[in-house]
């Protein structure tokens, strides 16, 4: 038979234990919410990246499509499906080479978790005029 003591200590060690326990689920979860929110905001940069993308790569083709080639530079301001507001800058301009090419760069910037990002591209096309 065991005595009031022992059975004391007995369930003051059960207490222990099944605190730890709960330290170590609490640590668990606590760490995995850090990296779902990690995970979604690498999501969202992601996205705004390949959205950023493809409005470069439309502007690209409008430019190509669009026939005489004049040489300048213009801006506008598209809104992605994000709702993020991207700064789309276009130049088209003549290369030393070719008196029949233009180049094209498009610029994306956005701002982003105060952090600025951006991307460009650039080819070159036949002017037809």
């Amino acid at each position: 038979m065991k005595s009031k003591e022992g059975e004391n200590r007995e369930a003051g060690l059960f207490l222990l234990e099944v605190i730890v326990a709960l330290a170590l689920i609490t640590a668990t979860v606590l760490a995995i919410g850090a990296n779902v929110v990690s995970v979604a905001q690498g999501h969202r940069v992601s996205s705004n990246y390949t959205i950023a993308v493809n409005l470069a790569q439309q502007k690209m083709e409008e430019a190509k499509a669009r026939g005489p080639l004049a040489n300048g530079v213009a801006t506008d301001y598209p809104a992605g499906s994000s709702g993020m507001t991207f700064i789309r800058t276009v130049e088209i301009r003549d290369v030393s080479f070719s008196k029949s090419l233009r180049r094209i760069d498009v610029k994306l910037s956005w701002t982003e978790q105060g952090l600025g990002r951006s991307v460009a591209f650039s080819t070159y096309a036949f002017s037809s005029g």
